[in-house]
C-alpha cells in the first residue's frame, strides 16, 4: 500500500477501496481453490488467511479518513460513480468472509464520505446478514444465537396483521422464520 501515496487523494481513497476488495475476495478464492473448490463458504469464518486479510481490511479502511474532505467535496454524481460501485464490491467482500461486523464498519465510511447507496448496496448488506442468519430455525431462537451473528437487531413494530412477519420471511427468503397467520 506505500505506492498508494502517490496518487491524488481522490484517486488513492478509490483504489485503496477496490485492491481492499480484490485483496480479500483473492484471498477467499485462493482458500477455496486450497481446499478443493468444495464448500466455498463453509467455515470461511475461522479460517485463518481469510481472518487475517479481513483485519487487512480493518487495519486499512481509516486510511480514508486522510482523503475524506476531498471525496466529500465531489459533485455528487462523480462521487456516485467513484465509489459507490467500489463500495458495494468491498461490502460483498466482506459477505464472502461472513465478516458481518466489518460490513458495517464500510458502511459507516460510505456514510463518512457521503458516498450515495443504491439497490447493489443494500443488497450487499442483506446478502451479508441473512447469511448468518440462515442457520436459525425460527425466531424465537435468535436469543440463542451466538451475538456476532446477529449484528445489528432490527425490530418490526406494528398492529396486529400488517404483515410484519411476512416481510421478515420475504426478506431472508424463508416460508416460516417469523410465523405467520391468518389473524
Amino acid at each position: 500500500m506505500q505506492y498508494i501515496d502517490l496518487f491524488d487523494e481522490v484517486h488513492a481513497a478509490q483504489l485503496l477501496i477496490e485492491v481492499l476488495a480484490m485483496g480479500l475476495t483473492g484471498v477467499i478464492m485462493s482458500e477455496r481453490q486450497k481446499l478443493g473448490g468444495t464448500h466455498f463458504l463453509s467455515g470461511v469464518e475461522t479460517n485463518p488467511v481469510v481472518l487475517d486479510a479481513v483485519r487487512w481490511v480493518i487495519d486499512s479502511v481509516p486510511k480514508l479518513d486522510s482523503w475524506a474532505k476531498a471525496v466529500r467535496e465531489m459533485p455528487h454524481r462523480r462521487r456516485e460513480r467513484c465509489f459507490s460501485e467500489a463500495f458495494n464490491e468491498l461490502l460483498l467482500s466482506c459477505g464472502r468472509a461472513h465478516a458481518v461486523k466489518v460490513t458495517f464498519r464500510v458502511l459507516e465510511w460510505m456514510e463518512a464520505l457521503a458516498v450515495p447507496k443504491n439497490s447493489f448496496t443494500y443488497e450487499a448488506i442483506g446478502v451479508n446478514v441473512v447469511k448468518r442468519i440462515t442457520r436459525l430455525e425460527k425466531v424465537w431462537d435468535l436469543p440463542q444465537a451466538p451475538e456476532d451473528e446477529v449484528c445489528p437487531e432490527v425490530v418490526f413494530a406494528g398492529r396486529s396483521n400488517v404483515g410484519k412477519s411476512s416481510l421478515v420471511n420475504m426478506m431472508l427468503n424463508r416460508n416460516a422464520l417469523a410465523p405467520t397467520s391468518s389473524r
